[in-house]
């Protein structure tokens, strides 16, 4: 009874806060596709995005994210502090034994920082950074040292219910002095108010290694203003992509 009791009690909190948020209109979520919003959450809010993703690279090789959790804070009108913590599985065949290897990846802290507003022909543009920090995780998934990225969120309206988005950037994998080019284009559309999707192409480069190319789409349901699902499914396109990969997540708003 107990239980049941603070299963209702949470849901009439969430549901509670609906009004309090039309005001600042529907979520603007990083998820479910790799082209990260240009939109920053309002100063004062607190917004959780996490989901799971299956990754198929081959027969010998599957990776998990059981929970890929990105913790967002509005601390200025222009400027959103981020927390990355995923936990994550990968399992690699080899002749005659597995590695398997289960835990906490890398904690990564972040900002986002708004730059321009859409204003006619301008596109709204944001900068967007990480730090993945060494020693932290599991050990197998650990990385040596400080692991920055970095990426200009560009995003347009082009009608009513259609947009367009754009990033470009670079990261770096905290192992090598190697940087990783960065890009994804991804045209979404709100079919009604609430259902929406989108298609995307994405990928990486790095010096030596031959580029990774992939193809996305998914789609989203606003539950409330501040509440929402995804699901997404995508292939690669590349030699050395995964052959494909499913994911499916769940974002919440909440108000300080």
């Amino acid at each position: 009874m107990k239980t049941f009791l603070s299963v209702v009690s949470l849901f009439l909190f969430l549901f509670s806060t609906t009004k309090a948020q039309e005001a600042i209109g529907p979520i603007a979520t990083d998820r479910p596709d790799q082209t990260e919003s240009s939109s920053l959450v309002p100063k004062g809010y607190f917004q959780w995005e996490t989901g799971f993703l299956y990754e198929h690279a081959n027969s010998a090789e599957q990776n998990y994210s059981y929970n890929t959790s990105l913790l967002k804070y509005g601390l200025f009108d222009s400027f959103e502090l981020r927390l990355i913590v995923e936990y994550n599985r990968s399992r690699v065949a080899l002749t005659g034994s597995e590695i398997d290897d289960q835990g906490l990846a890398p904690i990564a802290i972040g900002s986002k920082i708004a730059i321009t507003q859409e204003n006619g022909w301008i596109p709204e543009i944001a900068l967007l950074s990480h730090l993945t920090l060494p020693n932290t995780g599991l050990k197998a998934f650990q990385t040596n040292f400080l692991a920055p990225d970095f990426r200009f969120l560009i995003s347009k309206t082009l009608t009513e219910t259609l947009s367009i988005g754009l990033n470009l950037g670079a990261s770096w994998d905290g192992q090598t002095p190697n940087a990783t080019r960065e890009y994804t284009l991804a045209l979404a559309n709100g079919f009604t108010e609430r259902f929406g999707g989108f298609i995307e192409v994405y990928g990486f480069a790095t010096e030596g290694s031959q580029p990774d190319h992939r193809l996305d789409g998914g789609f989203t349901y606003l539950i409330q203003n501040n509440m929402q699902l995804d699901i997404s499914a995508g292939l690669g396109l590349s030699d050395i992509s995964p052959e494909y990969f499913l994911s499916a997540g769940f974002s919440l708003r909440l108000p300080n």
